[in-house]
Formats: C-alpha cells, structure tokens, sequence
C-alpha cells in the first residue's frame, strides 16, 4: 500500500472509532443505572491518538527495519 491509501485506512478507522464511542455513550443515556458522557468520548479519542502513534511510530518501524 502507498502512503496516502494507508492515511486513509487510519482515518477511516478513526472516524468509525469516534462514533462508535459517541453512540456507546448514546446508548449509556438510555440506560437507566448508567450515564453518558462527553468526557469518555474524549478519554477514548486520547486512547485513539496513543494507539495511532504506537502503530505509527513503533510497529510500522520495527516492521520495516525487519524487511531491511
């Protein structure tokens, strides 16, 4: 894959992350012992940004130093 096709796997599995939490946090409101917040969605974006860097940066690396 080229780099511009491997951005856009990145973002479209960002983009489904994101709302995937914004709906989990949806649902939560429904419940009835549970509540929903803004605040988790944000914690799971952070989580998102550390994983992206971590395959980024780490494994992406590791893996091409391999091939080397």
């Amino acid at each position: 894959k080229n780099a511009k096709q491997t951005n856009n796997a990145y973002m479209k599995a960002f983009i489904f992350s994101f709302l995937y939490a914004l709906s989990d946090e949806i649902h939560q409101l429904l419940v009835p012992t549970r509540e929903g917040r803004l605040r988790d969605v944000f914690i799971d974006v952070v989580g998102m940004v550390f994983t992206y860097m971590y395959i980024k940066y780490y494994i992406n690396k590791s893996f091409l130093k391999k091939l080397l």
